[in-house]
């Protein structure tokens, strides 16, 4: 084990904590979710609205991206748009 340590090579280590630059678009979600809950008043109305707004360039929401389905919201919506359906990935054109 000491000859495993004495010969290990000494690399540096970049944490995200350290340079969140390098991980910017998890950096920018939290930054519109932290901007979304500031401004409302019920943060789980806010969450339900984000996660059911279309994307820009890809036309589906991040809930029909992850369930393959839209979510009940308050609004009313006929129930074949509650339905389930399956993209492909190849499907799913990302600008």
């Amino acid at each position: 084990m000491q000859n495993l340590q004495h010969s290990a090579l000494k690399h540096p280590i970049s944490l995200c904590l350290r340079y969140p630059q390098s991980n910017s678009q998890s950096e920018r979600s939290v930054k519109t979710l932290k901007k979304i809950l500031e401004k409302s008043d019920d943060p789980y109305k806010a969450l339900l609205s984000y996660r059911n707004t279309p994307l820009d360039g890809v036309n589906l929401s991040p809930a029909q991206l992850l369930m393959g389905r839209r979510l009940r919201t308050f609004i009313p919506v006929t129930e074949e748009m509650l339905k389930p359906q399956l993209y492909e990935p190849e499907e799913v054109q990302y600008s």
